[in-house]
């Protein structure tokens, strides 16, 4: 009969070490792999964001010609043919900078959502264990 005892306290211990073993990985998973997940997540949605639109790019050429058109001078010695390049150039160049202008403000807009999005997240995750834990009381009050 003692046996018994023993093996039951013995049971009764491996188990309370399980649920402690249990309740630590589940706290290192959600307090620690978890969020490390959404950040790298996070991080890859704004680099594609960024690339995707080649902002970069588009913001260090954007007074470039567009699509590299440029016009010189024929001849010698002409004002007038100096000019008529000129103000060909000037116009390439703003032609070039209108149709990056809104190609940069749609890339600037996606990855400021993204930002947020990721921020909103990761908040989320951290905050689900509060909603979760308040939605069951209020509705065990409910029931009650």
């Amino acid at each position: 009969m003692e046996n018994r005892g023993r093996a039951k306290a013995r049971l009764l211990l491996y188990n309370a070490f399980m649920v402690i073993n249990l309740v630590l990985s589940y706290l290192v998973w959600s307090g620690k792999e978890v969020p490390l997940f959404i950040l790298k997540i996070w991080r890859n949605a704004l680099w594609f964001t960024l690339h995707y639109f080649s902002l970069s790019t588009l913001v260090t050429t954007l007074f470039a010609p567009w699509r590299r058109y440029l016009w010189s001078a024929k001849g010698g010695f002409n004002i007038a043919g100096y000019f008529e390049a000129l103000a060909s150039n000037l116009f390439s160049r703003i032609i070039g900078a209108a149709m990056r202008l809104p190609i940069i403000t749609t890339g600037l807009i996606a990855t400021i959502l993204v930002f947020f999005a990721g921020a909103a997240v990761l908040a989320l995750w951290f905050l689900l264990p509060l909603i979760i834990s308040t939605s069951f009381a209020n509705a065990i009050r409910i029931l009650l």
